[in-house]
């Protein structure tokens, strides 16, 4: 069960990493159309972000695979078309991050690549938990049959993909509010289409609830929905609040509850399975690997912790 948890938690940290970083990229084209140093202020929040977004991602991936031992033969094959895209678009970012940073910061080009990858990333790798949700697998022999179509364009995968996008501006604007609320033109313009996309957000959640309620991983967070809607509401009217009252500090930690519930409903209604009815808690690897792997983690852990601190501290100066 322990592995369970961990392997959920590095999921719920990345989707956090990666929301912020690929958020502040489109911010960035945004702004660097109209104010130049105000751009150049938020590039600076996705600099040291980008290091920590990929290093949860392989340890993701490294314990998703060494956990569960059909997870590479499955995930594998049935993501490797939109994986692939996205590896794609994330190398286009790459070299233009690079290039912005090391040689002309106002290449328009470069830009745009930069800002339009930062969104179509997210939404390829979404398509993970439509897939681990209800993933429509047929295995026959030693083959594995499945609809490409049904991964990229249905209900459940479309919904995904537009919460993603979502998702990545909304923590961003949190995380935008928080961290330059000195500057009183971003506050400004960021504030409202926080209050924009958390309206929608809202709206979003709500109507996903009755469209999906016949898959079954809603039948284990049925009982408990109506609990789950009121404190997202909860959370919704408390950041508004923050807004309000101009206490930026907090309003991303709001905003990151409201992820965390999210979240927690989609561990628990997809409980016991990693990918539904194919692979379940119940299927790991040996006992000793999954020692292993948890020492590993443990000292990662030691590691990691006085390097976060410094991490966080490093942003607030900037």
């Amino acid at each position: 069960m322990i592995e369970y948890i961990l392997l959920n938690l590095l999921l719920f940290v990345y989707v956090v990493l990666i929301s912020i970083e690929f958020g502040n990229s489109i911010y960035y084209y945004i702004y660097s159309k109209r104010d130049i140093n105000l751009s150049k202020i938020i590039f600076g929040y996705i600099s040291p972000i980008w290091e920590l977004t990929n290093t949860v991602l392989v340890l993701f991936i490294v314990f998703l695979i060494g956990i569960y031992p059909k997870a590479p033969m499955l995930y594998g094959t049935v993501l490797i078309v939109p994986v692939s895209l996205a590896l794609m678009f994330l190398m286009i970012r790459a070299f233009s991050f690079v290039y912005l940073y090391e040689y002309d910061e106002s290449s328009i080009t470069f830009r745009t690549l930069y800002a339009l990858c930062s969104l179509f990333i997210p939404i390829f790798l979404s398509t993970y938990f439509s897939v681990s949700i209800y993933n429509n697998i047929h295995q026959v022999g030693g083959s594995i049959i499945y609809s490409l179509s049904r991964i990229f364009f249905s209900p459940l995968s479309l919904a995904f993909m537009i919460f993603a996008v979502l998702n990545i501006i909304y923590l961003s604007s949190a995380f935008l509010l928080m961290y330059t609320k000195k500057d009183k033109k971003i506050i400004e313009e960021v504030s409202h289409i926080f209050i924009i996309l958390s309206s929608i957000m809202l709206i979003f959640v709500s109507i996903s609830f009755f469209i999906f309620q016949n898959l079954p991983f809603f039948n284990n967070i049925l009982n408990n929905y109506f609990l789950i809607l009121f404190l997202y509401l909860l959370l919704f009217v408390l950041s508004q609040g923050l807004l309000i009252f101009k206490e930026y500090r907090n309003i991303f930690s709001f905003s990151l509850l409201q992820m965390f519930l999210l979240f927690l409903m989609y561990v628990f209604g997809n409980y016991p399975y990693i990918m539904y009815n194919n692979i379940s808690i119940f299927n790991i690897n040996s006992p000793l690997v999954i020692q292993v792997l948890l020492y590993v983690s443990i000292i990662a852990l030691i590691i990691s912790i006085p390097a976060l601190i410094v991490f966080i501290y490093f942003i607030k100066r900037k």
